[in-house]
């Protein structure tokens, strides 16, 4: 029988954030800047996957001693400035069920929120992908290491980065 043969070997690079981004926007923005930017020169270049999550603590303020309930909401559109917005405003979720947000020290933990942007970059040679989030970068399914030097140059000149 005929064995496997290695054709390839990708590679996963992570650039930690110095500091983490705070809101859905900023790491909106700095992808749609990769692919405006296009530090490559790939032929195709564009935004492939958005994530927007929100994890929030609630409690029924008609009941005395309500356990809190913690709800995730995730926005893949990025409907509104933030997925919590788009559950209050436009489901009416928290009026049907009565409940009322937390603050962070209510609730005995942040409130946290945190979003991925995906870019999808296809030159000559190969396709990868660069994600963002929160609180790193990174490089994924590439072969070639000038993918890595050219998100670091790029990186580099931004101050948001670091």
């Amino acid at each position: 029988m005929a064995e496997f043969a290695v054709t390839s070997t990708v590679k996963v690079s992570d650039r930690p954030l110095p500091t983490p981004f705070a809101t859905h926007e900023a790491v909106l923005a700095i992808a749609e800047a990769l692919v405006t930017d296009n530090p490559f020169e790939a032929a195709e270049i564009a935004i492939s996957r958005k994530r927007f999550t929100g994890t929030y603590a609630m409690h029924d303020t008609s009941v005395e001693n309500c356990p809190v309930s913690v709800i995730n909401i995730t926005d893949y559109d990025k409907k509104t400035a933030d997925a919590w917005m788009y559950v209050k405003l436009e489901t009416g979720f928290r009026d049907s069920v009565g409940f009322d947000e937390l603050t962070d020290a209510e609730a005995g933990y942040p409130n946290a929120t945190s979003a991925c942007v995906t870019v999808k970059v296809k030159n000559d040679n190969e396709t990868f992908y660069v994600a963002f989030t929160n609180e790193k970068i990174r490089v994924y399914s590439y072969e070639d290491d000038s993918v890595v030097t050219a998100l670091e140059t790029w990186a580099d000149g931004k101050a948001v980065l670091g």
